[in-house]
């Protein structure tokens, strides 16, 4: 029997098979690697069409589901067996049903829904597809800051939902590892949604919290504050960081997952502006990625990494000891980092 590369027919033949099964497992796990954008995109066009929520009433046929979404019927059987083999539905004879986990995360009408964190992935499908531009040229042609300011709403929405989808997790982990006794006065710095502040408020009924955010997120944001109750105690204020002014006499500036979309030259900048508003003795706690001082590890951080590179016009992932000079700099003093619960890196500044 031979042995057979997906990519290259037959290997090794007779005395070199040995050879080749102690190699295909390497072989395999990289041509893993380089075929899941497939899986990836079959999906994410699911949600993005509306698939799952569809299906939320019951099971259909392929014809049924085809009509709905005006799709052509034989390309969508092929489509919904792919998400059948990928566990996202259950095909019973003809007909098609969500499967629990799609049915718990993927329903736009569930308590668990995640679907925007997915609808946001797609809408950076293309920057992705640009890497090898961007490697030659050094930056994106079309950056995610400039299609918030432009108004893109599908987008923007998305993308803020998105973090509210994720953040709540995190954000607890942040406020068990970073500690609020004493703090009256907190700004919630490109807070987005304002989970974070949500969070804090929930736990200290003594905080009161600002959001600064551009005004996509400042909307969203005001949403989310009526949804809990807490309108009285977390306020909002729109606005472009790097130009307006943020207040002032905050006796923390949370700054969470922001300087990643941040080139080194504008992190200094806005740092020095925290450090402006921070009241004395208050402090700054930045919130972000955790990576090796090689920037290699983890992995995610460093996916991650390439993502800013494609999206932003400067970010990138930094390590620890960048940001800890950056924040001195800024002229903060008895700097820390702390790594949370959720693997996350927290960095502390105080101001004298």
């Amino acid at each position: 029997m031979d042995i057979y590369s997906p990519l290259n027919g037959p290997l090794l033949q007779g005395k070199g098979k040995e050879m080749a099964f102690r190699k295909g497992g390497e072989l395999e796990e990289l041509l893993k690697i380089s075929v899941g954008f497939r899986q990836a995109k079959i999906i994410l066009v699911a949600v993005h069409l509306g698939v799952f929520d569809l299906l939320h009433a019951g099971g259909r046929t392929a014809a049924e589901i085809a009509q709905s979404f005006e799709l052509d019927p034989r390309a969508a059987e092929i489509f919904l067996d792919s998400l059948a083999g990928l566990k996202t539905l259950r095909k019973e004879k003809s007909r098609y049903f969500n499967s629990p986990m799609a049915g718990r995360f993927l329903v736009s009408s569930e308590p668990e829904y995640k679907g925007d964190m997915f609808k946001h992935t797609l809408h950076t499908w293309e920057a992705w597809s640009n890497l090898e531009q961007v490697l030659k040229s050094g930056v994106p042609e079309d950056v995610s800051e400039k299609k918030f300011l432009d108004g893109d709403e599908e987008l923007n929405r998305s993308f803020i939902l998105c973090m509210y989808q994720r953040g709540w997790e995190r954000a607890e982990a942040v406020w068990k590892s970073v500690s609020l006794k004493g703090v009256k006065k907190m700004l919630d710095l490109g807070g987005g949604p304002g989970t974070y502040s949500l969070v804090a408020a929930s736990q200290e009924t003594s905080l009161h919290c600002v959001v600064f955010d551009l005004p996509p997120a400042v909307n969203i944001a005001r949403g989310k504050i009526e949804e809990h109750g807490l309108q009285e105690r977390i306020s909002t204020i729109p606005g472009n960081f790097h130009v307006d002014d943020i207040g002032s006499d905050y006796d923390l500036i949370l700054v969470s997952n922001i300087l990643h979309s941040q080139s080194e030259e504008q992190i200094a900048g806005l740092l020095l502006k925290c450090y402006e508003a921070t009241a004395p003795g208050g402090r700054i706690v930045i919130h972000d990625f955790d990576i090796s001082e090689e920037r290699t590890e983890p992995l995610e951080s460093a996916i991650f990494a390439v993502h800013m590179l494609v999206a932003t016009g400067g970010g990138r992932v930094y390590a620890p000891q960048e940001l800890c000079n950056q924040v001195v700099k800024a002229g903060y003093s008895r700097v820390g980092k702390i790594l949370t619960r959720d693997k996350t890196r927290v960095i502390e500044g105080w101001r004298g």
